[in-house]
């Protein structure tokens, strides 16, 4: 049962050794690693065919610059793999992750995508064992918005057949995962492993503009309008909260406002911080667009204390 890891590389000749070596210290000789270098204009290209000639599980593919989207579906393209697993160049993977999370796979061969836990800087993300026979019931219970990343999942690579990254898009995942969560049989989550994600101050998450934050909010609306049918739920409504806060991020920089109101009542639940309560209580008195008015207008007195 051949896992296959693809890794974009791009100007990351500082992060790129240490990801490479994680990656072949999981322990695993049925695996195949696949460095796509995409115009890479530092050491990169160098040392990706350095780190082939060490370790005969690595491939390298050259090609023009196209993005992280690209270099994705270019590892897919070239995969072999029954399975497949995605690394960014600037993070890494904790020892011996990849090896029992095949094992479970082994046990489970109607797992079409497993999930397993990752750590942003220093918050860990843990998650129960538990399946997902049901798309809606991995975004709403399972809470996928929170964690919709490509690379702390492994998937059967034949779920990618007519499924791609999209190229010259941002926050590619979150497009992503609503069609292959669709075509998955069987999903799961567990607690074994970990993904160490590193923060880039130069990176699409810490700089992206409004415009660029409103294609998260996009994909969010796709997945959401999977659960038009699903009867109204706390689950549902927790995910609109989400989407709300995306739209408020939107507007203060500079983005539109495109988010539609919610079909139904958004409950005031005691559990909720009262930052939340007081943001449900003004879109319930002047909605939306004054909604992302006032938390702009909060935001810049807070920026001018």
């Amino acid at each position: 049962m051949k896992l296959s890891v693809v890794i974009p590389v791009y100007h990351v000749e500082q992060t790129l050794d240490r990801c490479v070596a994680s990656v072949l210290r999981q322990n695993i000789d049925d695996m195949e690693v696949i460095l796509v270098d995409d115009g890479s204009e530092d050491r990169c290209p160098q040392m990706c065919d350095e780190w082939a000639a060490r370790d005969g599980r690595i491939r390298v593919i050259h090609q023009q610059n196209g993005g992280l989207s690209q270099a994705r579906n270019t590892g897919i393209g070239a995969a072999t793999g029954g399975y497949i697993t995605f690394v960014d160049s600037d993070d890494w993977v904790e020892d011996d992750t990849y090896r029992p999370l095949m094992h479970l796979l082994a046990e489970h061969p109607e797992y079409d995508m497993l999930e397993y836990p990752y750590t942003k800087g220093d918050t860990r993300f843990d998650f129960p064992f538990e399946q997902f026979a049901d798309a809606n019931d991995y975004w709403l219970r399972g809470q996928l918005y929170r964690h919709t990343f490509a690379w702390n999942k492994i998937f059967r690579r034949d779920l990618f057949e007519q499924v791609r990254f999209p190229a010259g898009r941002v926050f590619e995942d979150m497009y992503v995962l609503p069609l292959l969560t669709q075509k998955a049989r069987l999903m799961a989550t567990c607690g074994i492993g970990r993904y160490h994600y590193t923060w880039n101050e130069d990176g699409i998450t810490m700089t992206a503009s409004g415009q660029q934050i409103q294609q998260l909010l996009e994909g969010q609306m796709r997945a959401f309008q999977m659960l038009t049918n699903r009867q109204d739920s706390e689950y549902r409504q927790a995910f609109y909260l989400q989407m709300l806060d995306t739209q408020l991020e939107v507007f203060s920089k500079g983005g539109a406002v495109i988010l539609e109101p919610y079909k139904g009542q958004l409950a005031l639940r005691s559990k909720y911080t009262w930052p939340c309560k007081l943001k449900i209580t003004f879109y319930h008195l002047f909605g939306i667009k004054a909604l992302c008015r006032i938390y702009y207008i909060l935001n810049l007195m807070i920026l001018h204390r």
